[in-house]
């Protein structure tokens, strides 16, 4: 924790100074270069890709820009996949490293540096770390779409909150996010822009199999999201003895200890498949294009399910409301196999990370209860085996 809060001191410090020598740079007026930074993680990058197909149509054939995107670099290899053949560069920018290394920040900053902006789009604001490396660049203009008119209280965060951007737009209230997405492309000028859910072209056959088979990925971006792993080993005994499929489990190399758990619960162990860690993201994604139906954590599994149309069935938090499920873009076309969100009944902390009055997330006493106990949110650990085979049941009999 310590180091933590010395490395983003350090790393105020440093955003300061580069601002303040910025602002005495002299503008040539001559820069045509946006820069699009992605903080998010994969699953994040996935809902963004019909989008950026905007950014890239408006900012770059229409108005002429240089695009310029940074982004984690699992995502830019999404984004290499999706639009091999569009003119954009990608500079790979970890928010997480950053927050534990200041050497990492100082190396994502010069990289940055040696461009020329002219445009700065936060696509997505959430944290002050986003806004510390942002108001360090150098830029004409600097835009963010934010979820609320709310302040933050510390008041670093106040600062660069008020101080980082000369324009900001505002989300509609309990809007998810494709339409957010959508509706900053129209606030930036894109009139004609309407959402859908994003498509990922069909890459190789590597991953084809023989014989059918369902996915299952246990893990998330944090271990509160992640549904207990016995829970699991039930819902997979259940589908492979009720529809005659294999069960392969994907995920991360840090989700190994989620596969063997659920491996070691089940009764049909012989028909488990562990591909945690052992996939490239061409092969993670045919994986679940050729699955009969994905069952997972809120994580990016069950956008890349969607993106490539696999029914998927998602254990859904409730710490961001409804933001990401379920999908409801500008237009829903007629081949779309939009993701079933399963959820427990309404929880009182709903929506903590979004709106709170204390801004705490998890503040509730239950769920701090939970997670101190069980390593689970409670929004989370509430939903029941029986919750997730219906939804299953119901995808199934939909689309096979």
């Amino acid at each position: 924790m310590m180091k933590s809060v010395v490395v983003r001191a350090v790393e105020v410090a440093i955003s300061l100074v580069k601002h303040r020598r910025n602002q005495e740079k002299k503008d040539d007026g001559e820069k045509k270069c946006l820069f699009l930074p992605l903080f998010g993680m994969i699953g994040d990058g996935v809902l963004f890709m019909d989008a950026l197909s905007g950014y890239l149509s408006y900012f770059h054939d229409e108005l002429g820009y240089d695009i310029v995107i940074g982004c984690r670099r699992q995502v830019g290899e999404l984004i290499k996949l999706v639009y091999p053949d569009k003119a954009y560069e990608i500079i790979e920018m970890d928010r997480n490293r950053m927050q534990k290394s200041v050497r990492e920040f100082w190396d994502c900053l010069n990289r940055l540096n040696g461009y020329d902006f002219d445009i700065i789009i936060n696509v997505r604001e959430r944290m002050l770390d986003e806004n510390i490396l942002i108001y360090a660049l150098s830029a004409s203009r600097k835009i963010t779409f934010r979820n609320n008119t709310k302040e933050p209280k510390a008041f670093v965060s106040r600062f660069f909150h008020r101080n980082t951007y000369g324009g900001i737009f505002y989300a509609d209230p309990d809007s998810e996010q494709y339409r957010r997405y959508g509706k900053l492309l129209k606030e930036l000028g894109y009139s004609g822009y309407k959402s859908h859910v994003s498509r990922i072209p069909v890459i190789s056959g590597r991953m084809a199999k023989s014989k059918p088979y369902f996915v299952v990925s246990p893990g998330a971006s944090s271990e509160k999201k992640c549904w207990p792993q016995d829970r699991f080993s039930e819902i997979c005994d259940k589908i492979i003895e009720e529809y005659n499929l294999d069960l392969y489990i994907s995920g991360s190399d840090i989700d190994q200890k989620y596969a063997d758990t659920i491996k070691v619960n089940m009764k049909n162990r012989d028909r488990v498949y562990n591909y945690c860690g052992s996939t490239e993201m061409d092969e993670w994604i045919e994986l679940l294009r050729n699955a009969r139906i994905v069952i997972s954590n809120d994580s990016a599994s069950v956008h890349i399910a969607a993106s490539v149309q696999t029914p998927a069935v998602c254990i859904a938090p409730q710490h961001d409301g409804f933001r990401f499920l379920p999908y409801q873009p500008d237009e829903v076309m007629p081949d779309d196999v939009l993701p079933y969100s399963v959820r427990c009944d309404r929880v009182n902390c709903f929506d903590c990370r979004i709106n709170n009055s204390r801004h705490e997330t998890y503040a509730d006493p239950e769920c701090r209860k939970s997670i101190e106990q069980k390593r689970v949110m409670k929004c989370i650990e509430k939903i029941q085996v029986k919750d997730v085979l219906d939804a299953v049941y119901k995808m199934m009999s939909r689309y096979t």
